[in-house]
């Protein structure tokens, strides 16, 4: 591990998720920064659960790997440069295997509710897993796994309300649906994410900056849906005051998981954003606020490093 090899002093933590962030200065897309990232996060395998032998559950969010899509736009049908389009966007669905044949209803479902929220549906495909690498609880779990793109008129905003639908009238997981980014998880551990998922090791897969996660739950169930990151955010650790989070979520409208502390987290941060119109800064400070109390026990040195970063941030 190269990281230990250059600090062989640090102490490493062997009690929460492990998370890798590797972002290009150059903020142009390579295959390299997603590979680096999947590599991290089997150098923190010592930061991920493990039931029965199967990891917890791993997982990257990337850029959305426009030259990859441009691809199976081509090969629909479609000219491959609306893959460019700032307003192209793409979706990541888990539906339970229970549900096969309810898939078609579900697309009709995203046409229909989508054409209202200004959002094209341009192409819906199978994703390619390898089932095979999964041990045997994950199989038992394991969901379909589809992917949907097209256009989204305004962006974001409609997509996450849209979200929402789907998953109030119909048995699916949105993992992702973005103009940005994508989310890959599975429920096992970290060396299998880019067997299950191999269009993560095609050369035209590329990103920016790639967000990894090793799950290490120890107050909810391991499912493919409870694996991070989620579709803003990967977080390490558990919430002690999430009952006031869920109730402030609940008093804004915005409507929670019923899953882990994260995912409503999650939920109630991208709701801060796309139904309050909130910047991220703005968001994060109304979710974590200052803790004025920890902070007067910092030197005041390092009162005045904190106030000026967040002054910055």
């Amino acid at each position: 591990m190269e990281f230990r090899k250059a600090y062989p002093d640090v102490p490493i933590g062997h009690d929460a998720c492990g998370i890798i962030a590797i972002a290009e200065k150059a903020g142009k897309p390579t295959h390299a920064n997603v590979q680096r990232v999947i590599e991290s996060l089997y150098s923190m395998a010592h930061r991920a659960g493990l039931i029965r032998g199967e990891g917890d559950g791993t997982g990257i969010q990337t850029d959305l790997p426009r030259e990859l899509w441009a691809g199976y736009l081509e090969e629909a049908g479609f000219d491959g440069n609306l893959a460019n389009n700032p307003r192209f966007f793409v979706g990541h669905l888990f539906i339970p295997k229970s549900s096969a044949e309810r898939v078609q209803e579900l697309m009709d479902l995203i046409r229909v509710e989508g054409s209202r929220r200004g959002i094209k549906l341009l192409l819906e495909r199978r994703g390619e897993i390898n089932s095979s690498v999964l041990g045997p609880v994950g199989k038992r779990t394991e969901p379909l796994f589809f992917q949907v793109a097209g256009l989204s008129t305004d962006g974001d905003g409609p997509l996450w309300e849209l979200g929402l639908v789907l998953e109030e009238r119909f048995p699916v997981h949105v993992v992702s649906l973005s103009t940005s980014a994508v989310v890959y998880k599975v429920r096992g551990s970290a060396e299998i994410l880019k067997r299950y998922y191999p269009e993560l090791s095609r050369a035209e897969y590329k990103s920016a900056i790639t967000l990894g996660h090793n799950r290490y739950s120890t107050n909810t169930m391991s499912t493919f849906e409870a694996v991070q990151p989620f579709g803003l955010l990967g977080h390490n650790g558990e919430i002690n005051t999430i009952e006031r989070l869920r109730r402030e979520g609940r008093f804004l409208g915005i409507p929670l998981t019923n899953g882990s502390d994260s995912q409503d987290l999650n939920r109630v941060l991208e709701g801060l954003l796309y139904r309050y119109a909130l910047s991220l800064p703005e968001a994060l400070d109304i979710v974590f606020p200052p803790i004025l109390g920890e902070i007067k026990n910092y030197s005041p040195a390092l009162q005045d490093l904190y106030m000026a970063l967040r002054q910055r941030f």
